[in-house]
């Protein structure tokens, strides 16, 4: 037994071995991984598994037509694993649900170029476009990006689209929370220059994203960046239009 004047022993913290998305998020050099090279691979419609983990950050979902899965499986060899229809879903992110006449025209537009020719307004105020090929991955971000619109963040492990009601009431100042909206979004998306180094050829576009720090660092995430999404909303008092 230690006596009163020996010198106590300092308490020891045991974590846990980080989990398999918890790694590729580390050694993925601020969410670059392989995508540029697994984008530009035109052998395959898909991407690898730490590929996938990461596109989620850049607003990506990689997904595979699930009604063509049985037709696929029957036309393959016996003793063949089936191919898959690799397809995508894109996500914009969109702070307050404020969108320009003309970048809502853009966005229009992109649905019949890029994508199934549908334009998907979520209930978190995104927009999503769907059964996109690979090779349409980078050329609908491009666009969009063009029109001061961004999808880094709107999916993964960081603070997602903020929110805040829409309607343009007179007893409230509307002008007030869009601002907000749009400096918390801001604030809490990703530091690194990956989404421009990926997406936009090391070109930084004018996004609500264009002041970039010039040492890559993420001083908000650190390298794993969160366990889990995390989202925010702004009510107006005796309004909870958005479910807060």
């Amino acid at each position: 037994m230690n006596s009163p004047d020996s010198p106590r022993r300092p308490s020891v913290t045991t974590f846990e071995k980080p989990s398999g998305p918890e790694g590729v998020k580390a050694e993925s050099r601020h969410l670059r991984g392989s995508l540029r090279n697994d984008i530009a691979d035109s052998t395959t419609g898909g991407v690898s598994h730490d590929s996938e983990v990461l596109l989620k950050f850049h607003g990506i979902y990689a997904q595979d037509n699930r009604d063509q899965r049985k037709a696929l499986k029957a036309a393959a060899p016996d003793g063949v694993a089936a191919e898959k229809e690799h397809i995508y879903m894109i996500r914009a992110s969109v702070p307050g649900g404020v969108l320009t006449g003309s970048q809502w025209l853009a966005m229009d537009r992109i649905t019949g170029q890029l994508a199934n020719g549908t334009l998907r307004v979520t209930t978190r105020q995104g927009v999503q476009w769907h059964f996109v090929n690979k090779e349409g991955l980078t050329p609908l971000i491009q666009l969009l990006n063009e029109h001061l619109v961004t999808t880094l963040a709107a999916c993964g492990d960081v603070n997602r689209n903020v929110q805040c009601c829409p309607a343009p009431l007179a007893d409230r100042r509307q002008e007030a929370l869009s601002g907000i909206a749009t400096r918390l979004a801001k604030r809490f998306r990703p530091q690194t220059n990956a989404y421009y180094d990926v997406w936009i050829n090391g070109e930084h576009a004018v996004t609500a994203q264009a002041n970039k720090p010039t040492k890559e660092i993420e001083p908000l995430y650190g390298d794993t960046y969160l366990p889990r999404k995390f989202k925010m909303g702004i009510a107006w008092p005796g309004d909870n239009c958005i479910d807060v």
